[in-house]
């Protein structure tokens, strides 16, 4: 029964997403786009506590509060995304192996480090240090793309795996406290929809974008996504224990954005040959985290 919120999950949040993700986190009104994807995401999970009801009680305030984190952990995703979707999926892995580890630790689920998770950390950080070695030195060639730092990907992508890693184990929490999936969800986006507003207001005091219908329809349609898919996760952690389920989402958060971002946008471009090798690092070294957690 577990298996039919899992895959639509990996359908809907690591195939349909990311590609989504890709074309809204580009170019100007990002910002707004950014902000305009939670706006419709809370609005729709209104319908939600219409037909279902709304707690108000401790949990809804902590929802709130790790939905608000949340929504800054997303803004570095996007950012992150907007330089490389290749790259940001590869190294993706982090929040799960934070979220792992914190139910290791309170919640007593299954194993914490052995040699395959060692080893794959082990290959992961030095495929990062390669590519921002790499990036580096390309970039201080060239005018690097939209005057990012060389290490901006890196960068942005620690931050919303340490913010993520703690936000799904907060998910999981909530899950066996068992709130009711309307309160986690409009709890979640309207904190998340508080984090952008922050986030575009902060923006504004340096220019303003003009958004055109075509960035609406993509910002709402992203809106219902992620809606979509924060509710199939839900519904995965209420039916499994969390170092059952994160795994499999580890795998296809990975493997389905990688190849969206090499032949869906072209970033096999941006790829020599020691890039390619850093590539098969890093893709050995998720495959060793993988093991080491399914074992």
């Amino acid at each position: 029964m577990w298996l039919i919120p899992v895959v639509l999950r990996i359908f809907v949040g690591h195939i349909i997403s990311p590609w989504m993700i890709k074309k809204a986190a580009t170019g100007v009104g990002r910002e707004e786009r950014f902000m305009l994807q939670f706006a419709s995401a809370a609005l729709l999970s209104v319908l939600g506590v219409l037909v279902f009801g709304l707690s108000f009680d401790t949990n809804l305030l902590i929802i709130l509060g790790v939905g608000f984190i949340n929504g800054f952990g997303a803004y570095c995703q996007w950012r992150a995304i907007e330089l490389s979707l290749s790259k940001t999926s590869l190294f993706t892995w982090g929040d799960d192996l934070i979220c792992m580890t914190l139910a290791y630790y309170f919640l007593g689920e299954g194993r914490l480090l052995n040699t395959p998770i060692t080893l794959g950390i082990m290959f992961s950080f030095t495929a990062v240090a390669l590519f921002s070695y790499s990036d580096y030195r390309q970039k201080t060639k060239e005018t690097s793309t939209n005057g990012a730092h060389p290490l901006a990907l890196y960068a942005w992508i620690a931050g919303y795996s340490v913010i993520w890693g703690v936000a799904i184990f907060c998910t999981r929490l909530m899950a066996l406290e068992q709130v009711a999936p309307s309160t986690f969800i409009a709890g979640w986006y309207f904190g998340a929809l508080l984090a952008a507003i922050i986030i575009i207001r902060m923006k504004w005091r340096k220019e303003r974008s003009v958004i055109s219908r075509r960035d609406v329809t993509l910002s709402v349609g992203l809106g219902c996504v992620i809606l979509t898919a924060l509710g199939l996760n839900y519904w995965a952690l209420i039916l499994a224990p969390l170092l059952v389920v994160q795994p499999i989402f580890l795998v296809s958060e990975i493997v389905f954005p990688v190849l969206i971002g090499l032949i869906g946008f072209g970033e096999k471009k941006d790829y020599g040959f020691a890039e390619w090798c850093y590539l098969c690092l890093g893709i050995l070294g998720s495959f060793f985290v993988i093991v080491g957690f399914v074992m």
